[in-house]
This record gives structure tokens, C-alpha cells and sequence, in this order.
């Protein structure tokens, strides 16, 4: 008896674990002395960012999906976190041509979307 309440305790464990402990991408958070960009398009879209000077390849989040949530689920794939303040930020479709070439003001805490729609199609 004592056998099989170690095993079903055992397979009540691993069971358990094979089930929580799923693969999950890196969640970014904004913190109160950072801000955040994410960029929309109507499908997924790869894009490359160039960001003070910086280099970030990404995904672009469905706007369809943001439109219905309302909010879009910050990734280290969709989302670039970064210091409040002014920001040169030029973002190019995969072929090299750019598509979108701003300098931007963000503030603190502030979660800036950028809708693509346009350049893309």
C-alpha cells in the first residue's frame, strides 16, 4: 500500500510539472523610469529597427489581435524597452527601404504603438 501511494504521489508530481512548466518567451516589463515601442501591422511582419544607433530585428504584432485586447503582450519580439526621452528611430521592411523615420518623445512609463499598415501593404 505504501508503494503505491508513493507512486501515485510520484506520477501526481510529474504529471504536474510536465504540465506547468511549459516553454514561455521573456516577458518585458516597463518599469517606472522606461518606456516601450511595439509596432502594428495588418499581418505579421518582419522588420529591422535601428533605434540611437542600435539594431533590433522584430516582429510586428497583428493589429487585428491588438484591436481586440487592447493592449499588446510585451516580448522581447515585439517590443523594444528602453530610458524615457528623445529617440531617433528608423524602421526598414526586409528588403533594406525604409518604411517609417521619426524622432520621438517618450515618457515615462509611456508604451508608444506604432501602426505600420500603410508602408507595408
Amino acid at each position: 500500500m505504501k508503494k503505491r501511494l508513493t507512486l501515485l504521489v510520484a506520477a501526481f508530481v510529474a504529471a504536474f510539472c510536465l504540465v506547468g512548466c511549459g516553454t514561455a518567451k521573456p516577458v518585458a516589463s516597463i518599469g517606472k523610469d522606461q518606456a516601450a515601442l511595439s509596432f502594428t501591422s495588418a499581418s505579421p511582419y518582419a522588420i529591422t529597427i535601428e533605434l540611437d544607433g542600435n539594431t533590433y530585428n522584430m516582429v510586428t504584432v497583428e493589429r487585428r489581435l491588438y484591436a481586440k485586447k487592447g493592449n499588446i503582450t510585451k516580448s522581447y519580439e515585439n517590443t523594444i524597452i528602453m530610458a524615457p526621452g528623445k529617440h531617433s528611430l528608423k524602421v526598414m521592411d526586409p528588403s533594406g527601404a525604409v518604411i517609417y523615420d521619426k524622432t520621438l518623445y517618450l515618457s515615462e512609463e509611456e508604451h508608444k504603438v506604432i501602426g505600420l499598415d500603410s508602408k507595408l501593404e
